[in-house]
């Protein structure tokens, strides 16, 4: 098995190799595949992320998640030492974290992960069991911890996007990873058993 580090330079470089005119194209062929499943209802609290490092864009999702009366959050990081993170509310104003990444300024209605319907959730790589290898700050990791408490939480969805040509045969799944039920990337949808 590749090991973490090597698999995410991998990973990253072929992300980056893509023209952005292709990550949109393929971000279009995703959120096809995504809209087919019903996911995104109206007042359904999602989370999305700002993509960054290559990673496949989410405006095709934004503008369906508008188009179906969704409230869209975005991580906010609220705390660098321990790793922490909430999903505040998509709105002006907006600032740059620390890894470069747009975020709301504001943390008025934030809500932890638990209170959300949907989490749109990036990676770095993934297998068909939906683990999911991230960038390994593990702040997904933490705002998802509760999960671990219960095998049978209802929400909030967890679905990964990505290329499909981050499909890897098998990752190492941790103990404090949390699988995905979904993986959509532009050319199928991965049902896991998660």
């Amino acid at each position: 098995m590749e090991l973490a580090a090597d698999l995410r330079r991998r990973m990253r470089k072929a992300r980056r190799a893509l023209s952005e005119r292709e990550r949109i194209r393929l971000a279009r062929a995703m959120t096809r595949r995504l809209a087919s499943l019903g996911l995104l209802r109206s007042g359904q609290r999602i989370a999305l992320f700002v993509a960054a490092d290559g990673e496949m864009p989410i405006d095709p999702l934004l503008e369906l998640a508008a188009r179906r009366g969704c409230r869209v959050y975005l991580p906010r990081i609220t705390s660098y030492r321990a790793r922490r993170m909430t999903f505040a509310p998509l709105r002006p104003p907006m600032r740059t974290n620390r890894y470069g990444i747009p975020e709301p300024a504001a943390l008025r209605g934030s809500l932890s992960a638990r209170w959300l319907d949907l989490i749109i959730v990036p990676l770095v790589a993934f297998d068909a069991t939906g683990t999911r290898l991230g960038a390994g700050t593990g702040y997904y990791d933490r705002a998802l911890a509760y999960r671990s408490l219960r095998q049978n939480w209802r929400r909030p969805r967890l679905v990964g996007i990505a290329y499909d040509f981050q499909r890897v045969d098998a990752l190492e799944r941790k103990p404090w990873d949390i699988p995905l039920g979904l993986i959509i990337t532009e050319r199928t949808i991965y049902r896991t058993r998660a």
